[in-house]
């Protein structure tokens, strides 16, 4: 009786060791102590911040065989491959970075989180089944996370797949962590645990280095980790702790709570800002009102968008124009949001929302990010809002 109530006191104590690994401390990716967005990799020219790519640190003209790096619109790291280099990645690998001095020696227990977006192709037709990997290795021993097109699993042929939801289908946020007391490596994808048991590490290596990208098709002569671009909007790791995310994360902006800034949000703000009750959950400015302000702060420095950017597809063009005139409300004195022209949130679809919107400057001139500068006025956006209240008249 004693052997087996030892045997479950230890089986309890286990338990609840893995489950303070993952669960015990929750931390942010914002409040990390090493955050790079693209420019702080990657700012056009030159690598930032001890990074470098794959065996050079020179970005030169080719860039090993072909494969190139480049600071996009988005202000995001883009890596491009070629069917000559299939191992193209960035990395901090220069014995002085962040990384390999705060972890050398592999008794810390570290966290790191990768924004990106995975984009495949299909070469002569042929599906590829495109990945990348985070290879975290601490002068001890190396946790290798692959993140493919279908998949998120433990380095290996085969690894353990943790996860079959697409990655190619837009930006997602990869956590990796690892518990130096447990030995164990745990994951996440868009806040979600995939590996409650955690996992060993990949192999014992003396290398202190951090790679992020596809490393090891070549090695392994088979093509799963092969990936024609990844879009990094990200890196951030902090060497104090394994943290899990923050299991409800508040998401500035966000009024319905589905962790993104949607047209469903900027309609009720603009419904808030309409009503004049000044209700405190809508207001951005701390400001103690909720107004025209709040809706600017929303559009352009929340969402990164245009006013007038009726859809939130990120630009502000005929189409916004033909989207709110279709909704019928143009100077009818009725309720209107965002979708339906009401751009400044009196809750009217008035010529007081085109003011608003030409004089943000947006018109036809591609995504807020990829403009520099805003330029002169023009008489093009006049022309087309004349066109399409003739239109719309005509059809009254």
């Amino acid at each position: 009786m004693k052997k087996q109530n030892a045997v479950c006191i230890w089986g309890l104590w286990a338990l609840t060791m893995v489950v303070r690994s993952v669960t015990g401390a929750e931390l942010d990716s914002s409040e990390f102590d090493f955050q790079f967005n693209g420019v702080d990799i990657f700012d056009g020219v030159d690598f930032q911040n001890d990074w470098s790519v794959a065996g050079d640190s020179d970005v030169g003209e080719p860039l090993l065989d072909g494969a190139s790096v480049e600071l996009n619109e988005n202000g995001n790291v883009v890596l491009r491959q070629t069917p000559d280099n299939r191992n193209f990645w960035i990395q901090q690998d220069s014995d002085v970075s962040g990384w390999e001095d705060g972890v050398d020696g592999g008794f810390i227990s570290w966290t790191l989180e990768v924004r990106a977006h995975l984009i495949g192709t299909e070469p002569d037709g042929d599906p590829v089944n495109n990945g990348y990997n985070l290879w975290a290795a601490d002068g001890f021993q190396r946790g290798i996370l692959t993140i493919q097109e279908d998949s998120v699993q433990s380095f290996g042929r085969p690894g353990e797949i943790f996860s079959d939801e697409p990655n190619d289908d837009g930006f997602h946020t990869i956590r990796m962590s690892y518990d130096a007391d447990e030995d164990l490596y745990f994951v996440w994808r868009d806040g979600e645990l995939l590996s409650e048991d955690g996992f060993f590490a990949q192999a014992a290596t003396t290398n202190n280095r951090l790679i992020i990208g596809d490393c090891c098709t070549a090695a392994n002569d088979i093509n799963p980790f092969l990936f024609e671009e990844l879009e990094i909007e990200y890196v951030r790791y902090d060497l104090d702790g394994s943290y899990a995310p923050l299991e409800n994360p508040s998401l500035l902006g966000d009024f319905n709570g589905n962790g993104l800034l949607d047209v469903t949000d900027i309609n009720q703000l603009g419904q808030a800002s309409a009503s004049g009750a000044n209700d405190g959950a809508f207001d951005l400015t701390d400001d103690g009102l909720v107004n025209v302000a709040d809706v600017t702060v929303w559009a352009k420095n929340l969402k990164n968008t245009w006013i007038g950017d009726a859809n939130l597809d990120g630009e502000f063009s005929s189409t916004d124009f033909v989207a709110v005139f279709t909704s019928g409300k143009f100077e009818q004195a009725v309720d209107a949001v965002w979708s339906e022209g009401d751009w400044n949130g009196d809750g009217r679809f008035d010529t007081s929302d085109f003011v608003a919107a030409f004089t943000d400057g947006g018109f036809e001139l591609g995504p807020r990010g990829a403009v520099s500068s805003v330029p002169e006025p023009s008489s093009t956006p006049l022309l087309v809002l004349a066109g399409m209240l003739f239109v719309w008249r005509q059809r009254r």
